[in-house]
C-alpha cells in the first residue's frame, strides 16, 4: 500500500521542457520577467528562467509552488494586476484565451505556446 504522500499532487519538472526553454533562452531571447498562467503543476520554467511569475485558479499548484519559494498567484489570470509587464509568456495547454493573459505583456514580447487548446491558432489569426 503506497503511504499518502506518494498519492499526493507534486509539482513537475519535465526534462524535455527544461530542454527547450534553455535552448529558447540560449539561441532566442533571454527574458527579464516570465508570465506563466494556467500553469497547474508543471514549474519547469522556474529551473530555465530567473523571474517566473505562475498564476492559475487551481490553488493546490499554488500552495507547493509558494512552499517551494516561487512567486505564484491563486487567481484568475482576468484578475491578475502585475506591477511590471513580462516579457514571456508561456501558454502550454492553458484552459484560458491567449487575450486574458497577453494583455499584461510588453510591446514585442514572445510567447511560447503549443496550440492543444487552439491558442497558437489564436494567435496566428
Amino acid at each position: 500500500m503506497k503511504n499518502q504522500e506518494e498519492n499526493e499532487p507534486q509539482l513537475y519538472f519535465p526534462d524535455d521542457l527544461i530542454s527547450e526553454y534553455t535552448a529558447f533562452k540560449e539561441r532566442v531571447y533571454s527574458p527579464k520577467s516570465v508570465l506563466y498562467p494556467s500553469c497547474d503543476f508543471e514549474a519547469s520554467s522556474i529551473k530555465v528562467f530567473d523571474n517566473v511569475t505562475f498564476v492559475d485558479i487551481n490553488s493546490k499548484p499554488i500552495e507547493l509552488m509558494k512552499k517551494a519559494g516561487f512567486k505564484a498567484y491563486a487567481q484568475n489570470i482576468k484578475d491578475y494586476k502585475p506591477a511590471e509587464a513580462h516579457d514571456l509568456l508561456i501558454l502550454l495547454n492553458p484552459a484560458i484565451p491567449t487575450e486574458w493573459a497577453s494583455r499584461h505583456l510588453l510591446s514585442g514580447a514572445w510567447i511560447i505556446s503549443n496550440n492543444y487548446h487552439g491558442n497558437a491558432s489564436e494567435m496566428h489569426s
